[in-house]
């Protein structure tokens, strides 16, 4: 068995995670106001706003990607952290860099061809930053059955 299979239901949890820093973090009465801002967006009135759900669906699918993602890079760096050479800070700067070259540079080139202002841009790669932050704690203290059963190692 691999350290993906194992990894599963963690995989959920960062997923549940990343999504809840999401609707933190660009809420209106954190950074959102800030973004849309940025964006040249406003809110739209009760009568134009589109259904809800889908969007929140997708943008859950797709915050797994980016989870899935995470997992991998922690997962082939596993046997480093099993034989006790890799600690937290390791695991998570790794994950962030994954964050931020990845998912970031990929974010960020979406935003440059979309013309978005740099702040706007800036927001997302830091709410990336602390969400790659947050999965790989998760993954760090949830997933020591890789270590254990010898799935990476």
């Amino acid at each position: 068995m691999t350290c993906i299979t194992q990894c599963w239901w963690q995989m959920l949890v960062a997923n549940a995670a990343y999504f809840i820093l999401g609707a933190i973090w660009y809420s209106p009465k954190v950074i959102g106001t800030a973004w849309m801002k940025a964006n040249n967006l406003s809110m739209p009135d009760e009568n134009n706003r589109p259904p809800l759900a889908p969007f929140l669906i997708r943008a859950f699918i797709f915050s797994l990607f980016i989870v899935f993602a995470q997992c991998l890079v922690f997962c082939w760096g596993n046997a480093a952290a099993c034989d006790g050479e890799m600690g937290l800070m390791s695991v998570i700067l790794r994950s962030m860099v994954v964050s931020v070259l990845a998912i970031g540079g990929s974010s960020a080139l979406h935003n440059n061809f979309l013309m978005k202002p740099l702040k706007a841009t800036l927001i997302d790669l830091v709410y990336h930053l602390i969400a790659g932050a947050i999965t790989a704690t998760i993954f760090y203290y949830s997933c020591s059955s890789c270590c254990s059963e010898g799935a990476c190692c």
